[in-house]
């Protein structure tokens, strides 16, 4: 993989997480609207904001250099899950948003009844944030991410005005999670995906009921070349949890041990400025190749990952073959 492409889906990856918070703070929309997508004016000041950020000084020089322009945006106020489509050149690169512990969710006081409040409602009192409620109500207990259907629109929408553009896929934590879910599921439609510290697909995400879908996945996960994986040696989420991964319900397209390390920091350190700033400085630069992390772990719980993908497929292509005997 190049490493001017990585260090620029770095650089979306972080814009994301801007855009996300630029939308909650700046965009007025009433509160019927369960999906925003940004008009042109918004995207026009939003973009204004990503040149001139006194904050990320570095990225606002970059995303001048590059010549991006900021094509499509949007937020889903029931999930809190959000992104945005940077184009540059022939390429547009769709960049999911992680995990926003700013974005809270507003609970109905009046309206809740806490003895007779069912798991879900109780969940959402205790966690008081749309993404943190995903990430372990839904992704860790349930194996469904429920920020996936307005990802995918978002995704069709875009690659409706966008046909003959090369199109990549990516995202920091929960974003690189959907990027990975979106990929399998439009898997011929993409150039690639690559990710930064990605949570897991849960395996609810990619049951489908459309055959053609479903003969996509299967695909995907056979043909996985297209699937990119970078990973910090600290991260928490891409390392220990995977141990235990299939218990989860959860699972990575490609082998945990083919994750490539792309610096030394925790979790959030490719989220920062500084860490993209670095990589450039040490990857392009300098011209240094991404260097190869062995995977230190029990050989058997690190296969894990290919054990759940090949259960996966086998049971989806028992699905698919009776389905295409009644077609014939």
């Amino acid at each position: 993989m190049d490493n001017t492409l990585i260090h620029q889906m770095l650089i979306g990856s972080l814009l994301a997480y801007k855009n996300e918070a630029e939308i909650i703070k700046n965009t007025q929309k009433s509160s019927q609207d369960q999906f925003i997508v940004l008009s042109k004016d918004e995207l026009i000041k939003v973009e204004n904001d990503f040149k001139t950020d006194a904050t990320m000084p570095y990225i606002a020089k970059e995303y001048t250099r590059y010549g991006f322009s900021l094509e499509a945006a949007y937020y889903d106020v029931e999930s809190g899950a959000s992104g945005l489509a940077l184009k540059y050149k022939n390429s547009i690169f769709i960049m999911y948003s992680g995990t926003n512990r700013e974005d809270r969710a507003p609970i109905d006081w009046e309206s809740i009844n806490i003895i007779e409040a069912d798991s879900q409602t109780l969940a959402s009192i205790i966690f008081d944030n749309k993404d943190v409620l995903n990430d372990i109500y839904y992704m860790a207990l349930q194996g469904r991410n429920i920020q996936v259907p307005s990802a995918m629109k978002f995704f069709d929408d875009v690659k409706s005005n966008n046909n003959d553009s090369n199109i990549y896929l990516g995202g920091h934590s929960l974003g690189g999670g959907l990027a990975l879910t979106v990929g399998i599921r439009r898997y011929y439609e993409i150039e690639g995906v690559i990710t930064f510290n990605p949570a897991a697909i849960g395996n609810k995400d990619i049951e489908v009921n459309d055959l053609i879908e479903a003969e996509t996945i299967v695909h995907a996960l056979d043909h996985n070349e297209k699937f990119n994986i970078y990973k910090t040696q600290m991260d928490f989420l891409t390392s220990a949890p995977i141990l235990k991964i299939s218990d989860l319900n959860m699972f990575y397209p490609i082998d945990p041990r083919k994750f490539l390390v792309i610096g030394n920091g925790p979790h959030s350190s490719v989220k920062q400025e500084a860490f993209i700033r670095d990589f450039k400085r040490k990857h392009i630069d300098n011209e240094e190749s991404v260097p190869f992390w062995k995977w230190m772990m029990n050989p058997e719980l690190s296969n894990a990952g290919d054990m759940i993908i090949t259960r996966m497929k086998e049971a989806l292509k028992a699905e698919i073959k009776p389905s295409l005997k009644d077609k014939q």
